[in-house]
């Protein structure tokens, strides 16, 4: 979900797990996951977004964990301090080809994508993280 609609934050001593998205559905279905095993509280809320160059409001759906330790070795795993600033940016890991099992691919598909029906066939467009560029940290958007 870290490549698609989900992000990290540290609050306090640990980092909390954020997803947001346009699909109700599968947002509850990723809600009541992380309820089966206790780590989130209020149930998904609406969102709506307004955006002046289009002249239209969107909705989206949204949760937030409770903070743990899981979400801050991920934070750590998935965000590097850029050299001479305060500001984090989100990298692709060194061990992603580990991490993409298929399952993860399944739900990155699943969050992020747009499927397209030519000639007959359904095609899948993912979108992931701005084209990305090389530091000695790694892969970062």
């Amino acid at each position: 979900m870290l490549l698609s609609d989900a992000c990290l934050s540290i609050h306090g001593k640990y980092a909390k797990l954020k997803i947001q998205q346009k699909d109700k559905e599968f947002v509850m279905l990723l809600w009541n996951i992380f309820k089966e095993i206790g780590i989130v509280g209020a149930a998904p809320s609406e969102c709506t977004t307004y955006l002046k160059e289009t002249g239209k409001s969107y909705s989206s759906y949204q949760f937030v964990t409770f903070t743990h330790p899981f979400f801050t070795a991920l934070y750590l795993e998935w965000n590097v301090k850029l050299e001479g600033t305060d500001k984090n940016v989100k990298i692709i890991p060194h061990n992603i080809a580990e991490l993409l099992t298929p399952r993860a691919l399944a739900y990155w598909l699943a969050g992020d994508d747009t499927m397209v029906r030519l000639k007959g066939k359904s095609k899948f467009i993912l979108y992931p993280l701005p084209r990305p560029r090389l530091t000695s940290y790694g892969l970062y958007s």
